[in-house]
């Protein structure tokens, strides 16, 4: 299962917290892959005379989150592959 992580948006405990309790009810054998936020897409953006809404998202702390997921026994990576 891919989740992106985009902060100020999904990254809230809140949010975590929802996304493990989901994440209890799957198969075990499933693998979370936490997606950064990255913002390669600026340029597209930019070409297209459009305004990039995310220019000013920061780095997300995804081993915070991936350490809270492998916590509740679950598989977690960062990135995909």
């Amino acid at each position: 299962m891919v989740i992106p992580v985009i902060p100020g948006y999904d990254d809230s405990n809140e949010n975590i917290f929802q996304t493990i309790n989901f994440l209890k009810k799957l198969p075990k054998d499933i693998e979370v892959c936490l997606l950064p936020y990255h913002k390669y897409g600026v340029d597209k953006y930019e070409k297209l005379g459009l305004d990039y809404n995310l220019e000013n998202v920061e780095k997300a702390n995804v081993e915070k989150i991936k350490k809270k997921i492998e916590k509740e026994n679950l598989s977690a990576k960062i990135g995909r592959g």
